[in-house]
Parts: structure tokens; C-alpha cells; sequence
């Protein structure tokens, strides 16, 4: 088990800065020797998939720079990467590294990891769990055993998973992101669980609307073990999502300036604004 990897971070590395800089904490505390890379270089194609020259191109650029890092392991962070490379991108071409998953690394490392849980977070929790990715790399189980290690942390049972392998598919089809929403309500509520807890950033995303709107309060796994170990970093996409329509005032003029307020207008303001359910 090797201790030097490439830790991939996909293109999409602006919204959760707290998590990515409390995973990297979080590898240096296990003694993990990680290259860090990331941004529009390293974009696995998904994003251009109606095109597919383009895609094509972002993929094999993207393969040849994990290469080029000279790491026997790429750890990606993103589960659309993850699904990329292994089903498309390393069938097209010859990578030489070995593939996981963040959640996987640390529960290869859970023993390491254990002594440097020493805070308490008092919750009980249900895990958001996706079947798909599920296929790939059995991170569902994972999770909840990690979580499980923290103190003061009470994992409760779930019977439902939702379809696919994360929640941003469903961003365009409200519907069905209502009907996920509301089956993951009931099973918190029948389980007494006092926090959602995700597996990935995409769907810590889309379901803190339930945070947002007093439904349930959410994170990602990463944050609770980030606090256990006395990392702490400020959650500023929580504070985006809880504004809404009025994100652009919390952001401030000379973020929304350095984005582009164009960008701003088309892409985050409605990611921000949209919310998974509604009572009634």
C-alpha cells in the first residue's frame, strides 16, 4: 500500500474549498505523500459529453497529465471522474496508474486514522447513500464505518438508496430530486436521525437545500471527520446556498467580478436558488 499518490480533484474545485483543503489536511495527518492536482487541466471530459471530439480531446489530456505525475496511484475525489476513468477514459488509453476513491484510501487507513479522532461530535446520522457508484467501489459500507469511528457519532440504518451514482444528474429533473428528497426525509425521520451525512460533494450540493430550508441539517462525510480531528474550516457554500436568490450580495462584488457576473447570473445563482423539496 503505497503512501505516495496523485490526489485528482476533476475540474469542478471552486465551490468546497473547505472540504478539498480538510481532505488534504486529512492526508497529510495519515502521512500520505500527495501530489494535488486539479482545475480545467485535469477535467475527465463529462462536462463536453454532447461533444464528442472535445470530450475526447479533455480526456486524453487529462490521462496524459496523471501520467505525468509519476504516481502509481490516482485517488480522485469525484465520483463522475472515477466512473470516467475507469469505464471510458483507461479503455481509450493506456494509463499506467492504479484507480480509488478518497473514501476508499481512508478506509484502507481507518486504523491510522482512528488515534487522530479526538473530538466528539455528538449526532446521529443517516448516509446518504447512491447505488451506482456503490458497483464501482463499495463506499456506502465504507462511510458508514468511518463515520462510525468518530466519537459521539450514532450511524442509523437506511433501507433506501437512491438511483444512479450521485444527485447531480437529477438537478434538471426536479421532480425526481423531490421524490429523492422526500423518501430521504422519511427514512431520517424514521430512524431518528438528526443529520444527513454525503458520501460526495455533487450531492452535499443538491440536498443542503433540506439544511437551507430547516428541513434537516446536512454535510458531507468529511466535515465530520475534518472537526473529530480538529480541522476546521469555514463552510462559505452553505452560507451561498442559505442566501438563494440573494447569493450575489453574500459572495460580494469583487468575487462575482473575478467569476464574472455573466457566470455568476446563468450557472451559480440558480444552483444556489434551487431547493430538492417543498412541504405541501
Amino acid at each position: 500500500m503505497s503512501d505516495a499518490i496523485t490526489f485528482w480533484l476533476g475540474c469542478n474545485v471552486l465551490r468546497h474549498g473547505d472540504i478539498i483543503h480538510a481532505c488534504v489536511d486529512i492526508l497529510r495527518r495519515l502521512d500520505v505523500d500527495a501530489k494535488v492536482v486539479g482545475g480545467p487541466d485535469y477535467c475527465c471530459g463529462t462536462t463536453k459529453d454532447s461533444n464528442v471530439v472535445a470530450a475526447a480531446g479533455m480526456a486524453k489530456r487529462t490521462a496524459q497529465n496523471l501520467i505525468d505525475t509519476q504516481r502509481d496511484r490516482v485517488v480522485a475525489w469525484c465520483p463522475s471522474c472515477h466512473v470516467h476513468m475507469s469505464d471510458v477514459i483507461s479503455r481509450a488509453h493506456d494509463t499506467t496508474f492504479g484507480l480509488s476513491h478518497f473514501t476508499e484510501l481512508l478506509y484502507e487507513r481507518r486504523d491510522r486514522l482512528a488515534p487522530l479522532l479526538e473530538h466528539a461530535v455528538p449526532m446521529r446520522v443517516m448516509v446518504h447513500e447512491h447505488y451506482g457508484f456503490d458497483r464501482n467501489v463499495a463506499v456506502n459500507a465504507m462511510a458508514r464505518e468511518l463515520l462510525a469511528m468518530v466519537p459521539g457519532v450514532s450511524v442509523a440504518p437506511t433501507t433506501y438508496q437512491v438511483p444512479g451514482y450521485m444527485c447531480a444528474p437529477f438537478a434538471g429533473m426536479p421532480k425526481a430530486l423531490q421524490d429523492i428528497a422526500a423518501k430521504t426525509l422519511d427514512q431520517a425521520r424514521a430512524h431518528q436521525a438528526q443529520a444527513l451525512v454525503t458520501i460526495f460533494h455533487q450531492c452535499y450540493r443538491e440536498m443542503l437545500g433540506l439544511d437551507s430550508d430547516g428541513h434537516l441539517p446536512v454535510y458531507n462525510f468529511i466535515q465530520l471527520i475534518a472537526r473529530s480531528m480538529g480541522i476546521d474550516y469555514e463552510d462559505e457554500y452553505k452560507q451561498w446556498k442559505a442566501a438563494g436568490k440573494d447569493a450575489k450580495r453574500v459572495l460580494g462584488p469583487e468575487r462575482v467580478a473575478t467569476v464574472g457576473e455573466a457566470l455568476v447570473d446563468r450557472a451559480l445563482v440558480p444552483e444556489l436558488a434551487r431547493r430538492p423539496y417543498r412541504a405541501g
